[in-house]
């Protein structure tokens, strides 16, 4: 064989195998850097693929006035959701959860379809209703027992206790004043799940318990608060007076035994004479374009209008602007429809070419000063929502 082919032939086989070598050598680095030093890191995502975790809410604290009377409790409400990947049944689903809920076929149908590892239907559900979906034992639905806050007293002391949203987190008053010490911390439930999403049946769950939220004792005494308000809105009536505030403390110590600010500034309350009407009534706002969320207690419910951020004052300035520049368009279309009659009386003989020049500068003189009257309008309720 010619030397010159040996050497090209050993020259190549020491390429290929130094080439080999440099890549097993790249592999088993790679490796040792996924199984050693980056394991945690793939753990934890193996761990979230594989773990579907629901939350506990925490039963918040009460607020106990200074007699012992509870002002500010919880109901026991209900949460539930949809998990796609176990539902066998989907038009059973739907048909039981439309019934039960007294949701639009549309709205549960989107829900239920979705694709998703959970997907919450309705919260605040009464605990009955929740009890009556959970005995139709339908595989996929989830009922969770959640809280809901409850003022056995009504709107007693509202101003001064506030209240929570739907998510029971304090919005005004006491309760987003101590809101950190009331709510507690939730708890969690930890499901295993195949590669589908659906629960392993022999896993079990890890759950971990939550923690109630502290109770708060206040110097309020309920008593003197109700005689307090009854007093306010006598007084009210009586002197026909646009605003009443009467407050009720110890000199001493400067605890305060009563609050009352009679008509509330930025709320409004509605008390159905038909307490079964409350819900109807809720949803009906909700899913209005006011953009305010409404609360209640089974008893009342209670719109809370915020200040007015900078932002949303101009906000509401453009849209005055908008609504007077269509009232304008609207003004001219009546001008326009008003030319064309002219026009066409103007081809009979029942009226003169001198009459309907007067009328015609009759209606631009009216057009020209509802038009006036607009912008002056706009501009006397642009300077009203600009002025903090």
């Amino acid at each position: 064989m010619n030397p010159k082919c040996k050497t090209y032939n050993r020259k190549k086989m020491v390429f290929v195998f130094s080439f080999c070598f440099l890549a097993v050598l790249v592999l088993v680095g790679r490796l040792v850097k996924l199984m050693i030093f980056e394991s945690e890191y793939y753990q934890d995502l193996a761990e979230d693929l594989h773990e579907r975790e629901r939350s506990i809410k925490a039963a918040r604290g009460k607020i106990v006035d200074a007699s012992g009377t509870v002002l500010a409790t919880n109901r026991t409400v209900c949460t539930i959701s949809v998990v796609h990947s176990q539902i066998k049944d989907p038009e059973r689903v739907i048909e039981v959860l439309c019934k039960e809920l007294e949701l639009p076929e549309e709205t549960v149908r989107k829900r239920v379809e979705k694709r998703s590892s959970i997907e919450r239907v309705q919260a605040n559900v009464e605990k009955e209703v929740g009890d009556r979906i959970r005995e139709y034992q339908l595989e996929g639905v989830k009922i969770d027992e959640d809280f809901r806050r409850y003022y056995p007293y009504g709107s007693l002391a509202s101003k001064v206790l506030g209240f929570t949203g739907s998510d029971n987190q304090g919005i005004i008053g006491l309760e987003v004043i101590y809101d950190e010490y009331l709510q507690g911390i939730n708890g969690t439930i930890l499901t295993l799940t195949d590669a589908r999403g659906v629960e392993i049946a022999d896993a079990g769950e890890e759950r971990v318990e939550p923690v109630p939220g502290s109770d708060l004792y206040i110097s309020l005494d309920y008593n003197i608060q109700l005689y307090a308000q009854q007093a306010a809105l006598k007084a009210l009536e009586q002197k026909q007076a646009t605003y009443v505030s009467i407050i009720i403390m110890n000199p001493k110590n400067g605890e305060i035994y009563a609050n009352v600010n009679v008509p509330e500034p930025r709320m409004i309350q509605i008390q159905p004479w038909e307490p079964s009407m409350v819900k109807a009534i809720e949803k009906a706002i909700q899913t209005s374009d006011l953009g305010i969320n409404p609360t209640n207690d089974g008893k009342l419910i209670r719109l809370v209008f915020p200040e007015l951020t900078e932002e949303r004052r101009k906000e509401l300035a453009k849209d005055v602007k908008k609504k007077g520049e269509n009232a304008k368009v609207a003004i001219r279309n009546i001008r326009r429809d008003g030319n064309d009659t002219l026009k066409k009386l103007s081809k009979s003989d029942d009226i003169s070419e001198d009459e309907i020049h007067d009328l015609e500068n009759e209606l631009q003189k009216l057009t020209d000063k509802y038009i006036a009257n607009v912008d002056k309008a706009v501009d006397e309720k642009s300077k009203e929502i600009l002025t903090v």
